[in-house]
């Protein structure tokens, strides 16, 4: 069955996430200070481990030819507002 799922993302540089095989990613947003990543997944589909990249502007950024943007948003951390920005690190699929 097709839904929309949210999932925490952590504030680490790299990390995974399971999700079903072929999710479509929707949004990327703060919501009470934690990010989030909202996916249309069709729960009958394989889990499988999806590779991601998170930093802020201004943060060094490896060359990696294989990132593929998800998006951006502001999240306030510590009294500062930091934007984000989530890529999907495509060879680890």
């Amino acid at each position: 069955m097709r839904t929309v799922y949210k999932y925490e993302v952590p504030f680490e540089d790299y990390f995974m996430l399971q999700l079903p095989k072929e999710a479509s990613f929707l949004s990327f947003a703060e919501q009470k200070g934690n990010l989030f990543l909202w996916t249309l997944v069709d729960t009958e589909k394989a889990i499988t481990s999806y590779n991601f990249r998170l930093t802020g502007t201004g943060h060094p950024l490896p060359q990696m030819a294989n990132l593929r943007h998800i998006g951006t948003c502001r999240a306030p951390i510590v009294d500062s507002n930091v934007v984000w920005h989530l890529f999907l690190l495509e060879g680890s699929l």
